[in-house]
């Protein structure tokens, strides 16, 4: 579903339906190879912002920019479209063991120079672009190193911008923390960067860039733990988008083949049709052996039982009378 771009040092393995048993599984590598030549993949420049951060990901997706927004971070799920929206969003977040996940609703920025618009401005570094959009995500996330009497979860506090155009767009996304030590020295912002790359396909780069608030003994630490788990954090969310794109692409299989069967079904041959006669007589009924069958099948055996039970009726007559006998030859040997 993706192949290998510059930095990703990773390939998830598709996860095909188990009905499809007429394709075989293929790796990921195989499967961008096959659909190259329907979906020709470009040599994108990189973003020349995430060129400056610490790239975690740089993968292709198998699909186009628009409907990656729609699967990976829309306002709503869709129910009439089967689009996941902000689910698939929330459901990373649970793979990532978070709790208490609190998703805002995007709203439209406000214009530059603003306060509001300053305040949400606040923090970010790296993506200086005017956003069109912003959200607010809450959650708590368990820390990768937990200690004696430290809490089991920091508190997450996510403002997320994004702007949208025809064949790009990109989610700013800026991290504070509390809770856990040392968690007032720094913040984190990350950069997704997704850009139409062929008729089908996107490439989806994100960076990160740890900015430092404070000074501290820790920096080298914490930058070098922040990347490691980010990166297997988007490693968790690259494997889900993967198989949501599986998903889709079996059902679109499926769709498409129930289409095709009903265009056959509707195709009646000619002659079959020359051959139709409307009438509206009433057809002469058909004898069939096989009621008349079943019929004496269950009379056969209930004879079977009735002889069964007269049978048995006469046993027991037959008994009682040698028992009458033996009672009275005892009771006239009593009388002698």
């Amino acid at each position: 579903m993706f192949a290998r771009r510059r930095s990703a040092k990773f390939a998830v393995a598709e996860k095909e339906d188990e009905e499809e048993e007429d394709e075989p599984n293929s790796s990921i590598d195989n499967t961008t190879e096959a659909s190259s030549s329907s979906s020709p993949v470009s040599q994108l420049l990189a973003d020349p912002i995430v060129a400056q951060m610490v790239t975690i990901l740089d993968i292709d997706l198998e699909i186009n920019v628009e409907k990656a927004f729609a699967y990976f971070w829309a306002e709503e799920e869709d129910t009439t479209t089967t689009t996941p929206g902000r689910g698939f969003y929330e459901k990373y977040m649970l793979a990532m063991k978070d709790i208490q996940i609190d998703i805002g609703h995007w709203n439209k920025q406000h214009p530059i120079g603003g306060d509001e618009r300053n305040r949400l401005d606040q923090g970010f570094i790296a993506s200086t672009e005017t956003f069109d959009m912003y959200r607010q995500v809450l959650h708590k996330h368990p820390p990768k190193i937990s200690f004696p009497g430290l809490p089991r979860y920091a508190k997450c506090n996510r403002i997320q911008r994004c702007f949208k155009r025809s064949d790009k767009f990109v989610i700013s996304d800026l991290l504070r923390m509390t809770d856990i030590p040392y968690s007032d020295c720094f913040n984190i912002e990350t950069r997704w960067v997704f850009s139409q790359d062929g008729k089908n396909m996107c490439h989806v780069e994100v960076g990160i860039q740890v900015h430092f608030l404070k000074s501290t003994w820790f920096k080298g630490q914490i930058v070098s733990s922040t990347t490691n788990e980010s990166r297997e954090s988007l490693e968790i969310w690259t494997r889900h988008a993967v198989e949501l794109l599986n998903q889709r692409r079996v059902r679109l299989r499926r769709q498409s083949k129930a289409t095709a069967g009903d265009e056959e079904g509707k195709k009646v041959p000619l002659a079959v049709q020359e051959d139709q006669v409307v009438s509206t007589a009433t057809p002469p009924p058909t004898f069939t052996i096989q009621p008349f069958f079943e019929e004496w099948k269950l009379l056969l055996l209930l004879l079977v039982l009735f002889s069964t039970l007269v049978y048995n009726c006469m046993e027991l007559r037959t008994i009682r009378m040698e028992l009458q006998l033996y009672r009275e030859e005892l009771l006239i040997k009593l009388d002698r």
